[in-house]
């Protein structure tokens, strides 16, 4: 699972596709207006504050991307992944600064990666903020949660007094990264989103208090329900299966669990993981309770910030062992290597190691699979466009190929991570060529 235009997979948009200005921009640009005349245009801390989306800001202008520096070396290397990716594949003559670079000199129009306690840009804010946020904390409106896996969005206001910011849109979260897989939340409608590691959790907006201070005006929260945990040790640790509470342990409870775990230390044998963080797999009776709990209607997705699952309680039960291997290998791998540089490449691998796509081997997808774009286009949006039944059995296909040409660790050294602009560096430090890898996938894929 990683954050694209349209993950089909899991029927999530993870950022606006079309980045034209929406109907709903116009309204707050005629609203501003309005208030403009009434009144004389009123500095940042005064008058109301307009329900300015992510998609509105998106589409105003182009965007700056803010990267973050105050983790460690692998922390600071998966926020700057994941904002190096949307650039990468939606605004790619944006440019990517850090906080260090960007505390001299606002860039235009922020688009800001990390918490307070990651991004440096964000602690010397932290005092003007109307959200107080750490790796453990998060405490907004009337919310004050704790834990590790709280993710924030948000189109910030802009403040005029000290300490001083543009708007910006942030992408933030607890826990010692925050920010991982923070594009596949949500749609992009809503001017404050709090996401835990079900999906959404609350939105609402930005209002401003008697006192002209900002403050969030959260709506209700989404429906959230008791667990039943079962622990099982094995070859990839131990692993919790949560299991609505409410509801009685089915007859083949054990067997999905074995199915499930043997998915699981499919994954970590195929990535030679030698200690694999621990995971927690939701497991959800059916598609409809799925998704009325996460929003995401899908069979099953990960949440590779929160190390966690959710499936769909599947019969027989043996399909569910490809399925969590697929999954599993989203969260194992971002533990391991960071953020994938491209969906080509954080799909195939996925595909690669549960060996089959859409209930067909990867031997019968070189049989099947006929016309499918080049290795230079699905690098790019074109993945995304194609048909999952093309995309996602050709990006298996590929990483089969690259892992025969140089070995599975020079692919997730160096290919895994790689953006499109990077490749064909990327390529070379793996001791390869892309024409090299694009030419042994045509030789697979030749017919008689």
């Amino acid at each position: 699972m990683i954050p694209a235009i349209l993950d089909k997979e899991r029927n999530s948009p993870m950022w606006p596709t079309d980045i034209r200005p929406p109907r709903r921009l116009w309204t707050l640009v005629l609203t501003t207006l309005a208030v403009c005349a009434g009144s004389g245009c009123k500095s940042p801390d005064t008058g109301p504050v307009l329900p300015i989306t992510p998609n509105d800001f998106l589409a105003a202008a182009a965007p700056t991307f803010v990267t973050a520096t105050l983790g460690d070396d692998a922390a600071d290397a998966r926020v700057r992944g994941q904002a190096e990716l949307v650039r990468e594949l939606l605004f790619p003559k944006s440019t990517l600064v850090t906080d260090v670079e960007a505390a001299s000199t606002w860039p235009e129009h922020p688009v800001v990666y990390g918490g307070p306690h990651v991004n440096a840009l964000m602690r010397d804010l932290a005092p003007g903020l109307p959200f107080v946020m750490d790796a453990a904390h998060l405490a907004i409106g009337d919310l004050d949660l704790k834990g590790d896996s709280y993710q924030l969005v948000t189109v910030l206001p802009a403040r005029s007094e000290s300490p001083s910011h543009p708007e910006m849109l942030l992408y933030a979260g607890t826990g010692p990264v925050g920010v991982a897989e923070i594009n596949a939340i949500g749609r992009g409608n809503d001017a404050i989103l709090v996401a835990d590691v079900f999906g959404p959790l609350h939105t609402g907006r930005w209002v401003r208090a008697a006192d002209g201070t900002v403050k969030a005006k959260l709506g209700p929260a989404g429906r959230r329900i008791a667990w039943r945990d079962v622990s099982r040790a094995g070859a990839a640790g131990t692993t919790i299966y949560r299991f609505p509470a409410e509801l009685a342990a089915a007859a083949d409870e054990s067997d999905l669990i074995d199915a499930a775990q043997r998915g699981l230390e499919q994954a970590v044998v195929m990535l030679e993981m030698k200690s694999p963080p621990p995971l927690t797999i939701y497991v959800h009776p059916d598609v409809r309770s799925k998704q009325a709990l996460t929003g995401n209607a899908g069979d099953g997705h990960a949440i590779p910030g929160a190390r966690a699952l959710h499936i769909v309680a599947r019969s027989p039960v043996s399909v569910l062992t490809s399925l969590v291997a697929h999954e599993a290998t989203h969260i194992l791998a971002y533990a391991a290597y960071g953020a994938a540089g491209t969906p080509l490449l954080g799909e195939g691998l996925a595909v690669w190691v549960s060996g089959q796509y859409g209930g067909g081997s990867l031997d019968n997808w070189e049989q099947s699979l006929g016309k499918h774009p080049s290795l230079r286009d699905m690098l790019g949006p074109i993945f995304r466009k194609t048909a999952e039944r093309v995309a996602y059995p050709s990006a298996g296909l590929l990483v089969k190929t690259a892992v025969e040409l140089v070995g599975r660790e020079a692919v997730t050294t160096h290919l895994y991570g790689a953006t499109a602009s990077t490749w064909d560096a990327a390529c070379r430090a793996a001791g390869t060529t892309s024409d090299l890898i694009e030419q042994a996938l045509a030789r697979r894929l030749e017919r008689p």
